[in-house]
């Protein structure tokens, strides 16, 4: 078996090393958390010696094995082991799924669990990823019935990942960048089956209805940003509709008998879609709020924003896990108490 160091001993580890240890040769254990590390309970694995990272090295080994269940951690490691020199070929990423991932793909078709997506990008290949192959989004409570409303749908990785869920009724999606949002569509006509679940919208959601300057590359994939002027790239511009009025006609739609879960990721926009959701009382509505924020230190009064939406989420009856108003980008999730 190929002889590993294991770089990760939360969650996953707990939850997957019997079949880490039987899938591999592990030769040592390790995590930037010394707590981690001195907790670790490796006595049915005497020979496996625990050591902190900067003796990763001194091993004689042929991959590292990434075993961090928080997909922004994942690439923390990533490059942290690039700048101890190991190659990026040894380095392997383990997924929820017990699946080892190895570096990134060219161009082209990717697969995982029978679902079929095309890549155009790195930023398509992280979207990838992270919705399916790390499962960021894999938080909804089987013994009930969802609805999911994709907010940033991208290339349709999320979507289709929570189509995928046999307790998904049905999946509305909204993506305001064209071109991103035809690689969607071709994703999704790539998986008919799933398709069938998923309702898909040419437009964003904001807090009013407007026409916005999108900043695109050719084709830099999915992620786009708002800007006021550009120099550097071509300007598209793209609808906004405003959510409170569309995500009303949406709600008034679905089943009582089901759970309604929102996922979003706007690179930034969320502050302004998730106000207007509370300001008209549709959070009350929501059930589970799974997503990412962005930039909140950087944007005009960006802390006091952030401070703004976990109360807001709050006050509308959820528990926020994971937002750090001083932290640049990461995942938080909002569950209804």
């Amino acid at each position: 078996m190929k002889k590993v160091i294991v770089f990760g001993l939360g969650r996953d580890f707990r939850l997957y090393q019997d079949w880490l240890y039987s899938n591999f040769d592990v030769v040592a254990l390790t995590d930037n958390s010394e707590a981690a590390r001195q907790s670790i309970n490796a006595t049915t694995h005497t020979d496996v010696v625990v050591i902190p990272p900067d003796d990763i090295c001194r091993y004689d080994f042929e991959s590292v094995v990434i075993v961090v269940s928080d997909f922004f951690g994942k690439d923390t490691v990533k490059h942290q082991l690039l700048q101890y020199g190991i190659q990026p070929e040894k380095i392997l990423l383990f997924t929820r799924m017990g699946e080892i991932i190895h570096t990134v793909p060219s161009k082209g078709l990717v697969a995982w669990n029978g679902i079929d997506v095309f890549i155009s990008s790195y930023s398509d290949y992280i979207v990838w990823v992270e919705c399916l192959c790390y499962g960021a989004y894999d938080y909804l409570d089987k013994a009930f019935s969802w609805t999911v409303i994709d907010i940033g749908m991208n290339i349709g990785c999320a979507s289709l990942f929570f189509a995928s869920l046999p307790n998904v009724r049905t999946v509305y999606a909204y993506e305001l960048v064209k071109l991103t949002f035809q690689m969607g569509i071709s994703n999704f006509e790539r998986n008919p089956c799933l398709y069938k679940k998923i309702q898909a919208f040419p437009f964003g959601l904001g807090n009013e209805n407007s026409t916005v300057e999108i900043a695109v590359k050719e084709y830099s994939g999915g992620n786009s940003m708002i800007f006021e002027t550009s120099d550097w790239v071509d300007v598209e511009l793209c609808d906004v509709h405003k959510a409170s009025d569309e995500l009303c006609s949406v709600i008034d739609k679905i089943s009582a008998e089901d759970h309604i879960a929102i996922k979003i990721d706007v690179e930034g926009a969320e502050y302004c879609i998730l106000d207007d959701l509370y300001q008209s009382g549709l959070l009350e509505k929501i059930d589970m709020i799974v997503g990412e924020y962005h930039r909140p230190s950087r944007i005009e009064d960006g802390k006091k924003s952030g401070e703004k939406l976990i109360a807001d989420l709050e006050s509308a009856g959820f528990y926020v896990d994971g937002f750090d108003i001083n932290v640049e980008i990461g995942a938080f999730q909002a569950v209804r108490k």
